[in-house]
């Protein structure tokens, strides 16, 4: 007799596990409102600096204004700040695969009355291998 483990029905389970787990939950809102916060930077500080002059430099040749300092403070400040929020993200799914997700192809058989837990940690264990818990 075999029982698959059902894939969405394991995503349910670890976005309960994740509303259940305070530090969890609390890296996920965090993650959630440091890249609300970048974004919002991305775009209202290039509106801000138009809007008042600050940071926009007038060209001494064309007498045109430039805008190259407002677009590198975006772009310098915007990337380190979704480098942070990658990182957050990247170390949530870490510590929630550590707590539930990180097996894979998981299998439960009975032969011979003896339970046989079959599984797969995911990019630990090549495909073609196999943990048996029996």
């Amino acid at each position: 007799m075999n029982i698959l483990v059902d894939s969405v029905l394991k995503k349910k389970i670890q976005i309960e596990n994740r509303k259940h787990r305070r530090g969890i939950y609390y890296l996920w809102l965090f993650e959630k409102i440091s890249f609300a916060l970048v974004i919002a930077y991305i775009v209202l500080f290039p509106i801000y600096c138009v809007a008042t002059g600050e940071f926009v430099s007038t060209n001494m040749r064309t007498g045109e204004l430039s805008y190259f300092l407002v677009a590198m403070l975006t772009s310098t400040f915007g990337s380190m700040g979704l480098a942070a929020v990658l990182f957050i993200y990247v170390l949530r799914i870490r510590l929630e695969h550590t707590f539930i997700g990180g097996r894979i192809d998981e299998m439960i058989e009975i032969v011979d009355d003896k339970l046989f837990y079959i599984f797969r940690i995911k990019y630990q264990t090549p495909a073609d291998k196999r943990n048996i818990v029996v």
